[in-house]
């Protein structure tokens, strides 16, 4: 086999496209420094083993495990006329040419996931666009580093919250997250801002469960969270249950959207009113709840309370009082599901209070990592 192209690789990996007799290929393996290492060898062994059946028209098929002169042990993969996204990003191309690229890494991402297999790691670095059709071709492995190698900063945006601090078991939504940054990269037009942020929200539970839920909302297909159901392709991970328990989690995140307004409301009007006239006996109950969160999902009221500015100067208000709160979280759960979900729907919660109050998105980002960084925290203790 000749060389005819190297590919782009940062860690202990590299690429290289090859012509065999008549065709060309592409051969992974690892650099002259990591061959003689019989840990890495062993990765390359067990990814062979399980992605060597994957066969799909946007993903580059495992060929072989074959041991080479120039690069030792290597996997090879078909290789057709591409050129990186990078390149097709520089084209020019309607929105719909570029529309119809999202929709096949996303179908490529829905057969991995169906098998149990979450990429981890998609950037522009990965997909490719033929040269004839613009057919998308996504390579199926994970660069590692290793001796001082690191991921560089202009793939790293493109990975997950949840990849990066490995706290968590990885499933769809990570992957979701990349494609939405990738949405990103292609430069669509504003109207597709709210799947972004969809794909793109810090916590896993705000964005899309899977890639039938996102291709929904891309193709403008109007369709309930509630309509998706257990045993969808998530790659182990989010799942929904029927459509009446959806309703209800709808129905108890609206429930605390409502009593924390109120709450918000009448602090408000007490601090307008020198009176401080009283209020109703209902609202005067909805205020006992909303001002002694429970173990339930409770959005904590002085927390809601705390005005955003234009900076993240609010947070030195917030976070006091949501620590408190995830304390308490913690401290009474039974069960790890349980914690997770009383986690998450508190997050939801409280989430969607301070957007209702306009917080912008660097608010919001700052607001989704000073929570999680907590989160974390709390669950290393």
């Amino acid at each position: 086999m000749t060389e005819v192209n190297a590919l782009k690789s940062s860690g202990i990996y590299e690429l290289k496209v090859l012509k065999e007799a008549n065709h060309e290929v592409i051969a992974l393996g690892m650099k002259s420094a990591y061959r003689d290492r019989p840990q890495y060898k062993k990765v390359l062994d067990n990814d062979f083993a399980r992605y060597k059946e994957f066969d799909h028209p946007n993903i580059f098929k495992y060929v072989e495990l074959k041991e080479t002169e120039d690069l030792g042990t290597c996997i090879i993969m078909e290789w057709e006329d591409c050129r990186p996204l990078s390149d097709y990003v520089a084209e020019s191309h309607s929105e719909e040419e570029k529309k119809a690229i999202i929709n096949q890494i996303a179908e490529a991402l829905d057969y991995m996931h169906g098998r149990r297999c979450v990429h981890t790691a998609l950037s522009p670095s990965v997909i490719f666009v033929t040269t004839k059709g613009d057919n998308v071709k996504i390579l199926n492995f994970r660069q590692r580093y290793a001796d001082g190698l690191k991921q560089p900063m202009d793939t790293l945006k493109f990975v997950a919250p949840e990849a990066k601090d490995g706290t968590v078991t990885l499933d769809a939504r990570a992957d979701i997250f990349s494609l939405g940054q990738v949405i990103k990269y292609l430069n669509m037009p504003l109207s597709y801002r709210p799947v972004i942020d969809e794909c793109c929200s810090f916590g896993r539970n705000e964005r899309f469960p899977d890639i039938d839920a996102f291709l929904s909302a891309l193709n403008h297909q109007k369709r309930s969270r509630a309509d998706y159901h257990e045993g969808s392709n998530t790659g182990g991970g989010i799942q929904f249950g029927n459509k009446r328990k959806g309703l209800a989690l709808v129905g108890v995140i609206a429930a605390l959207v409502v009593l924390t307004a109120i709450w918000i409301f009448r602090q408000r009007s007490q601090a307008d009113d020198a009176a401080n006239a009283p209020q109703t006996e209902q609202v005067e109950n909805i205020d006992a709840n909303a001002a002694n969160p429970t173990d339930s999902q409770s959005v904590g009221a002085n927390a809601a309370n705390a005005t955003p500015t234009t900076d993240v100067s609010f947070l030195d208000e917030l976070m006091p009082q949501v620590k408190t709160d995830l304390d308490g979280i913690y401290a009474k759960a039974k069960g790890k599901k349980s914690l997770n979900k009383k986690v998450a729907n508190y997050y939801k919660g409280l989430r969607k209070v301070l957007l209702q109050r306009g917080l912008n998105d660097d608010q919001l980002q700052a607001f989704d990592k000073a929570f999680g960084e907590y989160n974390a925290q709390k669950k290393a203790e």
